[in-house]
């Protein structure tokens, strides 16, 4: 067996496209590029984001938005878009997912699937 067969962090890194579903679960002609959960960025913020909520249990903080966090994260792990009519910028993402949080939903679960990733 070819040990690098079983390597997944290069793909996780370049990214698959999700096809965005409207409010109703109805396909549309617009797709998001995601980093997956084996990427650098995905386990750097998911590292950072452990260590800051074990910081919060020592120091007895009830400070952090669990909300905020995800948001971030699902921020950071987008990286470009196609199939509507403004120019990707983390800008632009972050307005989109402000004025339709469910399709974060639909990022946590695609970015989680592995398979995703690694299925050309």
């Amino acid at each position: 067996m070819d040990i690098t067969s079983l390597y997944t962090a290069d793909r996780h890194n370049a990214g698959a496209e999700m096809q965005v579903l409207d409010e109703f679960g109805s396909k549309t002609d617009f797709f998001i590029t995601y980093a997956g959960q084996d990427s650098k960025i995905w386990t750097d913020n998911a590292r950072r984001n452990q260590h800051e909520a074990v910081r919060r249990m020592i120091t007895k903080d009830e400070g952090g938005d669990v909300d905020e966090e995800n948001l971030s994260m699902i921020l950071d792990a987008t990286l470009g878009w196609r199939g509507v009519d403004l120019d990707f910028s983390k800008e632009a993402a972050l307005v989109l997912y402000q004025k339709a949080p469910y399709i974060i939903d639909q990022a946590v679960l695609f970015i989680n699937n592995r398979v995703n990733f690694i299925v050309s």
